[in-house]
């Protein structure tokens, strides 16, 4: 294991947990932006480091899925700085932190399941890895709409909701795709 293979490691995972952290409390207050602020340089330098890794060997579907993620990382923040231009900001705000979260703990159920499976490539792990996957997306995206649908004004178009889970979906097929064995 390489150092940025060590250092991607450990950053995604404290940040993962610190994410979880932030989902699961008050939005908008002063720890939130704090807390926030901190998640987004881990995930930025997570992601740097496994869009490095794939520069420095293959860069494969894997590296694909973390460049999309930190172009959501970024959607995040653009959402949220934006706010008096953007009408949905909150709800893509929350949507595009979700989906950086949710390409995180895919990564991670990922790994865990090659380390229990003793395969880290190959066939096998790339089936695990494509039901791990769409398991994983499919549970976030029913619990990002039943959350964040409500933060879409009633009377307002259900539009923004509809595009985010065919971006997900799309990206998620896309690297079930392409990891097919």
């Amino acid at each position: 294991m390489s150092g940025i293979s060590i250092v991607h490691a450990l950053i995604g995972l404290l940040t993962l947990l610190l994410a979880i952290g932030i989902l699961s409390r008050r939005k908008g207050d002063r720890l939130h932006r704090q807390l926030g602020w901190i998640v987004v340089c881990g995930m930025v330098l997570a992601l740097a480091s496994a869009i490095t890794l794939g520069v420095l060997h293959v860069f494969d579907a894997f590296d694909a899925y973390a460049v999309a993620a930190l172009a959501a990382l970024l959607g995040a923040v653009a959402a949220s700085r934006c706010r008096d231009r953007l009408p949905d900001w909150r709800f893509w705000h929350g949507a595009l932190m979700c989906f950086t979260v949710l390409t995180a703990v895919a990564a991670l159920s990922g790994v865990i399941g090659g380390i229990l499976i003793g395969d880290g490539s190959g066939p096998r792990f790339y089936r695990l890895f494509n039901i791990l996957i769409i398991l994983v997306t499919v549970s976030a995206l029913l619990m990002i709409n039943l959350r964040l649908g409500k933060l879409i004004g009633p009377g307002r178009s259900k539009r923004p909701l509809l595009l985010y889970n065919g971006g997900v979906a799309l990206v998620t097929a896309f690297l079930v795709i392409m990891q097919a064995p």
